[in-house]
């Protein structure tokens, strides 16, 4: 079974947003706040997945896309 770009991108999208959007939610609901290193690294899976949705969006482009998010 062989994925087109854009489904992978999109998987790697989900996967991003998904890790920060679950960080976000473990940190509020045991009351913790994030340091510095998990700040920086949800970040960086934020970049990551605009760069994936980019791959999404505009599927012409997707070796550039493609070293943009590795």
């Amino acid at each position: 079974m062989s994925l087109s770009h854009r489904t992978q991108f999109a998987l790697i999208a989900i996967a991003a947003f998904g890790s920060v959007v679950g960080g976000v939610l473990l940190s509020y609901f045991v009351r913790v706040d994030a340091c510095y290193m998990c700040s920086f690294q949800r970040f960086m899976y934020l970049l990551v997945g605009f760069f994936a949705l980019g791959g999404v969006l505009m599927p012409r482009g997707h070796r550039l896309w493609s070293l943009l998010v590795v």
